[in-house]
């Protein structure tokens, strides 16, 4: 889950990013605990935009960054009749530039 509420969840971890037809695109994933120990990950896709776009072309597998703007949008592809959630990333620093 991706808590964009909460000041100290925003972060996500980077696995693949793509410079594709003139868009940033990527998968990253975040985790959570839960109250067992365990952990719950998700997956997103993510696009790059704006400032974090060529940021983004500098980022390497295993790199956790803060997200500073973004957002989620939702959306629904009636002819296979499936819902398309991405992540859209405006800024973001990577964990070692952060400061605190």
């Amino acid at each position: 889950m991706l808590n964009v509420g909460d000041g100290t969840s925003k972060y996500v971890k980077v696995w693949e990013i793509k410079d594709e037809n003139g868009f940033v695109k990527g998968k990253v994933s975040t985790g959570s605990k839960k109250k067992d120990g365990s952990y719950e990950n998700s997956n997103w896709l993510a696009t790059f935009f704006g400032e974090a776009k060529e940021k983004a072309l500098n980022l390497q597998k295993g790199d956790t960054i803060e997200i500073l703007k973004g957002g989620i949008k939702s959306l629904y592809n009636k002819e296979n009749k499936k819902t398309y959630t991405n992540l859209i990333i405006f800024d973001f620093c990577i964990q070692d530039e952060m400061t605190y």
